[in-house]
């Protein structure tokens, strides 16, 4: 990619600059283009909550899943009572020393008092009981992931991404990594006819071959999207010595749980392969990762992007929902950085330096008919909500959809 430097000026950044070089990627037929999908983009189907027009996410955000969590254990008929207890000493310390509280640290402080109490009581929990809570919490998490069939919108803002796939026509494949464990991407890609590999082969039972890893992309079809779970899925089974593979949903299926060991259990097979191959995709010079719906909160993937885009100058482009404070993980890891792009509701960053938009070019990219609705002079830049990402191609697909014809 060109210099991004030239982007900014002295009023601003140019929005319409910037958002020239995300539909140049998104149009590209050869450029090596890879998708890091987050939370958000799960968070992004929302469903009505039966008050009157009000809504809520299909898949809960993490302060939503924490206090589910939360009310499922001590709520527990048998030992809810002593894990009420657990859960608000492990609160307490989660707030202390990590100054958050979310079920991430809660469970990891779990997990370290169990590692660091074998056989011994903490807050009149024995260890079976602590092993039971932290698995009823590990089941809780899957089982929220995991929504009923039901439940499930008609039209999801994955089936626009999945549209968009369909009708490309490239030489290199798209390569889409994610760290949610759902399968609503693979529900769209699958309901849309759009090919798929995901490291897993055979028919009855597929298995997670390593090897396919090691070849050249050419070796397999550039119309199948590359689909990589960086820390599985609640369709993967086995582990613990046993072949990963890929088959029904379970609630305790195959993933890397929110907690401080998920970098231990990362360097395990399958997750290991897939992180090396993100890897090697930034590896290359001319590569665009576009993120969305992540916030760059883990540690582990954030070092193998930023350290294989530094010796290779692939561009990073962040679609953030919200605009971040000062010191979040996004303005301290793009600050100084020239290929790290990103457009958030007001502001972004261009040539590793955070500014507002310029207001010029935001009134004029609120005009543009392809960005009606997604930009204005009032809310900015909302292509961080996955929902309206995905109208953004379905415009670029369909290039004669009118406004009216958009999927809400």
């Amino acid at each position: 990619m060109s210099n991004t430097t030239t982007l900014n000026s002295a009023t601003g950044i140019d929005l319409r600059r910037a958002l020239n070089l995300l539909t140049t990627v998104l149009s590209s037929h050869d450029l090596p283009v890879a998708f890091l999908f987050g939370a958000g983009t799960s968070c992004a189907v929302r469903v009505p909550t039966g008050v009157d027009d009000e809504t809520r996410p299909l898949i809960p955000a993490v302060i939503a899943l924490t206090e589910r969590c939360k009310e499922s254990v001590t709520s527990e008929a048998t030992d809810g009572t002593i894990w009420k207890a657990v859960w608000d000493q492990l609160e307490a310390d989660s707030q202390t020393y990590n100054n958050r509280k979310d079920i991430e640290a809660i469970l990891s402080r779990l997990r370290m008092v169990i590692a660091a109490l074998p056989g011994a009581n903490f807050q009149g929990a024995t260890s079976d009981q602590l092993g039971r809570m932290e698995k009823h919490i590990c089941g809780g998490i899957a089982r929220e992931v995991n929504p009923k069939e039901s439940d499930i919108p008609e039209e999801l803002p994955h089936d626009h991404f999945a549209r968009w796939i369909k009708k490309l026509h490239r030489t290199r494949a798209i390569e889409v990594f994610t760290v949610n464990y759902d399968i609503l991407i693979e529900r769209s890609l699958e309901s849309q006819r759009v090919p798929v590999f995901d490291g897993f082969v055979g028919s009855y039972r597929p298995y997670f071959d390593a090897s396919v890893f090691d070849r050249d992309n050419d070796e397999l079809l550039s119309s199948w999207l590359r689909l990589w779970k960086l820390h599985g899925s609640i369709n993967w089974s086995g582990g613990n010595g046993e072949p990963i593979v890929r088959g029904e949903v379970k609630e305790d299926g195959q993933m890397i749980m929110p907690s401080h060991f998920k970098y231990e259990e990362s360097k395990k097979m399958p997750y290991r392969a897939m992180q090396d191959k993100l890897g090697r995709v930034m590896s290359q010079k001319s590569a665009v990762l576009i993120v969305e719906g992540y916030a760059f909160g883990d540690d582990h993937i954030n070092e193998i992007i930023l350290s294989h885009a530094e010796r290779s100058g692939a561009t990073i482009l962040a679609l953030m929902y919200s605009d971040p404070v000062e010191g979040s993980a996004v303005k301290n890891l793009s600050k100084g950085k020239g290929n790290f792009v990103c457009i958030a509701p007001k502001e972004g960053c261009i040539g590793g330096d955070w500014a507002t938009w310029d207001a010029q070019s935001l009134k004029e990219v609120a005009d543009d008919p392809l960005f009606k609705t997604l930009v204005s002079e009032e809310h900015g830049c909302i292509l961080g909500d996955f929902a309206q990402f995905g109208k953004l191609l379905s415009r670029l697909s369909f290039p004669s959809l009118t406004l009216e014809k958009d999927v809400s």
